[in-house]
Order: C-alpha cells, then structure tokens, then sequence
C-alpha cells in the first residue's frame, strides 16, 4: 500500500467511526407534542404523556398566543398543575406554576411515569366559572 492510499484509508476509517458515533449520541428530548386549548374553563387537563426517565430533560409547558374571555381586563396568568399519574393510587401532585403566557418548568422527572397537567386557575382565581381560556399554541417537552 502506498503512502497515499494508507492515508486514505486511515481518513475514510475516521470519517466511519465518526459518523457512526453521530448517529449513535444522545437524543436532546425523550419526547414532546404540540398542541391548543380553545374556550377552555378551570379543571381542563391536558392530554398524558409518559416520561420513561431515560434522559435529564426537564418538564416544560409553553404557552403562546394566550387570550381569556369573560373578563373586561383579558389575560394576565394560567395556573398548571403538573400531576404524576400512579396507576391505582391517587395522582401525585407535582407543583402548580403560573403562566403568563410564557414556559413553565418543573425541573427533572425523578421517576418513569405517565403525567399530564391541569388548569388550576385563571388570572389568579380557581373559582370563577366565566372565564374561558384560549392557547393558541401549546408545546410540552418532557
């Protein structure tokens, strides 16, 4: 083999082992999914997600285009309330955060588990039953 084609050779068995190592890194997110909410009232649930804890992302719900009718004022805050969903037991509650129209962010999923989150309250308040909420969009990391 001559100087050149060893070399060669030695490149393109780099370029290999690299590409297959590309291809075999971490994922960045075990999963998420898009979506909205329209005229919804205090008590709506998202759909569930199960978090199989295989990577650190963090648990995140982004809202965007938010709007509240019902009141004159309009939008100020959505209370979510994250829940752990533990089969026959009653579901574990998470933490409420609350959105002004912008990311929540429940940090790290300690355990594998399926989830979802519930509107708690609208503009601060858990009982009025006027208020509808809309989300134009919806994205949740986990």
């Amino acid at each position: 083999m001559t100087g050149f084609t060893r070399h060669a050779a030695v490149v393109m068995a780099g370029a290999v082992v690299a590409c297959s190592v590309l291809a075999a890194g971490p994922a960045f997110a075990e999963g998420s999914w898009n979506s909205s909410l329209s005229g919804v009232a205090i008590g709506k649930s998202s759909r569930s997600w199960q978090d199989s804890h295989r990577d650190n992302v963090k648990t995140t719900t982004t809202f965007s285009g938010c709007r509240i009718t019902g009141n004159a004022s309009g939008f100020s805050s959505a209370t979510v309330t994250l829940y752990d969903e533990r089969g026959l037991l009653p579901d574990q509650n998470m933490g409420s955060k609350t959105n002004r129209c912008g990311k929540s962010d429940w940090g790290v999923m300690s355990r594998s588990d399926r989830y979802h989150w519930t509107i708690s309250k609208l503009n601060g308040a858990s009982y009025e039953n006027v208020l509808r909420l809309s989300v134009s969009s919806i994205r949740q990391t986990y």
